[in-house]
């Protein structure tokens, strides 16, 4: 009764029917924008993408807790390569309670957000972490093997480069 008392409104055939169209009509303009891309055609490819974020966004507006809604966004984003925030909206959906994801739905939402971390370019890994947190492994230059300091002598052959600028080669 009008979602008094805590009670979840249920989702409706209609409620149904407009995820499904707004998904068409953002799989449709983000395919049209890359196309625009492909051509050299950016700006209308700008104004193509942001008319998609702009259904994304109306249809998470129009009901915030719908998982459906909230997925098409975190698409969008993936999509139109802003990883970032795909990847804060896919936080945000296996974090919250107002989803109520079944284990089935949780798995596959994770294993999208790990995909997308997994596979997002270096440009943007670098944004929010930074080298330190890595290994830096170098190869000898004399036998291949795998060695961790690259000003030390290697470990297996001995070898070192003989001045510094032979070390960056």
């Amino acid at each position: 009764m009008f979602g008094l008392f805590g009670k979840k409104k249920k989702t409706t055939l209609y409620d149904e029917i407009r995820d499904f169209v707004a998904y068409q009509k953002v799989s449709k303009l983000i395919e049209k924008a890359n196309n625009l891309l492909k051509l050299g055609r950016r700006e209308e490819a700008v104004n193509i993408f942001t008319d998609a974020e702009q259904v994304s966004i109306n249809s998470v507006n129009n009901s915030p807790d719908s998982f459906q809604a909230n997925l098409l966004l975190a698409f969008f984003y993936k999509e139109a390569r802003v990883y970032d925030r795909a990847e804060e909206i896919f936080d945000n959906i296996l974090s919250s309670d107002a989803f109520n994801l079944d284990e089935e739905k949780r798995i596959i939402v994770g294993a999208e957000l790990q995909k997308l971390r997994r596979e997002k370019p270096i440009s943007e890994k670098n944004k929010r972490n930074s080298s330190d947190d890595f290994t830096k492994i170098y190869s000898c230059q004399n036998c291949g093997r795998i060695i961790n300091y690259v000003t030390m002598p290697c470990p297996h052959c001995q070898w070192h480069p003989s001045d510094v600028s032979r070390a960056d080669a």
